[in-house]
């Protein structure tokens, strides 16, 4: 039988010494503009939306999800009955859930050397923990940490300036965001800005704004209710049919067809 697990998402409980990680920042991206809670009816579907969200290496969306998929701080997550003790079923299910996350990272790009020295970091100190709060409350930081080590490791080749466009775009995928913002938030030109970005990533700023949308697009097509309209309002596309011209430039496939398919 299945067992339920609560996750706290309090961020001041000390369970893990962040000097060891590899990637450590403060997470203090806007996401109050995002409002959309998930529904996941079934175990796998839940699984398959943290993985997906570890794929999409934005952190900002990874912690949106958090939020809105939990209620009253916690995250509630059903496992299967791995033990009869409640410390080895703690510790068990964490180790299958950063064993996910270490192969999703890895088949989306991050280095196995990187990947599995994360892994390697929480396993460590996963045995030295003998509260299963604390214990679950790695799940979490396990996930964050592989959607930072994604995000920053796409970003490793761009400028400081570049990088600090790239990471606000992925912050603000549902505004519209213009040239004149990426200018300010750099202190460079737009002109400059714009050169960086063909320079550097052999895009234009409304290409690679355009492709970091779709991608969340194409998640929420796969793992959301909301129709086609919803989606390009949500993203804030010109219109449904703007929306869906560019999803099927990138990906082949109508809006429609793509979620059947993913589905």
């Amino acid at each position: 039988m299945d067992k339920n697990i609560k996750i706290s998402l309090d961020r001041n409980m000390k369970s893990i010494e962040h000097s060891q990680f590899l990637h450590q920042r403060s997470f203090k991206q806007a996401t109050e503009k995002l409002d959309y809670t998930f529904p996941f009816p079934n175990r796998r579907q839940i699984e398959k939306a943290v993985l997906e969200y570890i794929a999409l290496g934005n952190v900002t969306l990874a912690e949106e999800f958090i939020r809105t998929s939990s209620k009253d701080g916690l995250l509630t997550i059903d496992v299967g009955n791995l033990s009869e003790n409640e410390l080895m079923q703690a510790r068990f299910t964490i180790v299958s859930a950063i064993t996910l996350f270490c192969r999703t990272a890895i088949d989306n790009g991050l280095p196995e050397t990187l990947a599995y020295s994360i892994s390697d970091v929480y396993i460590q100190y996963l045995s030295n923990i003998n509260n299963i709060e604390k214990i679950y409350h790695l799940f979490w930081q396990a996930f964050l940490e592989y959607c930072q080590a994604i995000q920053n490791w796409r970003l490793t080749a761009c400028s400081p300036q570049l990088k600090i466009c790239c990471e606000y775009i992925m912050s603000n995928l549902t505004s519209k965001i213009t040239m004149n913002e990426l200018g300010k938030i750099c202190f460079l030109s737009p002109n400059y800005v714009s050169d960086l970005f063909k320079k550097e990533l052999h895009v234009r700023p409304s290409q690679y704004i355009r492709q970091e949308k779709l991608k969340y697009g194409a998640y929420l097509l796969k793992n959301s209710t909301l129709n086609i309209a919803d989606i390009a309002a949500f993203l804030s596309f010109p219109s449904a049919s703007a929306f869906t011209v560019h999803f099927q430039n990138t990906y082949g496939v109508l809006p429609h067809h793509y979620r059947k398919l993913n589905n």
